[in-house]
């Protein structure tokens, strides 16, 4: 994810980003891996493990990951943390699933006279069939086609701009803390 605005008089602070120290730019640019590094730790721990999303299959916490990048032309120095799950985005942003109902074939097991075989003998499981696996020889397949499409509504659960959110106060005194460490005295 990557946080961007607009500054008023962009030239200006563009020509003194490019003049500062080398001291400087380099520890910038070790304090931002060390806090993207510590965001990434902080999104993946806490926010991929309850407090936002459960952790069931661990994608999206895999997939969570971390980069500094500086432009070419050395104005900025960005660090990001991102997921490239497939499916990421919708749980950030949240939005619309539509989907078509697919067509399919049932293998539903029979008895040696050729009914289907019942989950039970009385009340609601008299009306269920039982599937059967690959190894039952006594099946019936049934073919279905789809059914109506529909969809499916994704609520917001951003778990990346909540993790910044939450250390945004820390990244910006610790990112002072660096260039006023850094600075010649």
């Amino acid at each position: 994810m990557k946080i961007s605005g607009d500054i008023k008089g962009a030239s200006i602070v563009e020509r003194r980003i490019g003049e500062i120290p080398s001291g400087i730019r380099t520890a910038l640019e070790k304090k931002i891996s060390e806090l993207a590094v510590r965001l990434q730790t902080h999104v993946v721990n806490d926010k991929l493990r309850g407090q936002v999303l459960n952790y069931r299959s661990g994608m999206l916490s895999r997939r969570v990951a971390q980069a500094v990048v500086e432009s070419g032309d050395g104005t900025s120095i960005t660090g990001i943390v991102s997921d490239y799950a497939e499916y990421a985005a919708i749980h950030e942003y949240g939005g619309i699933i539509r989907r078509m109902s697919k067509p399919g074939v049932a293998r539903l097991r029979i008895d040696a006279r050729g009914n289907l075989l019942r989950q039970g003998d009385k009340g609601s499981l008299a009306n269920l069939a039982v599937f059967a696996k690959e190894r039952h020889k006594r099946v019936r397949e049934v073919s279905y086609k789809g059914g109506k499409p529909y969809i499916i509504k994704m609520p917001e659960r951003s778990f990346l701009r909540s993790a910044l959110a939450d250390m945004r106060e820390e990244i910006l005194e610790e990112i002072e803390q660096a260039v006023a460490k850094a600075l010649p005295k």
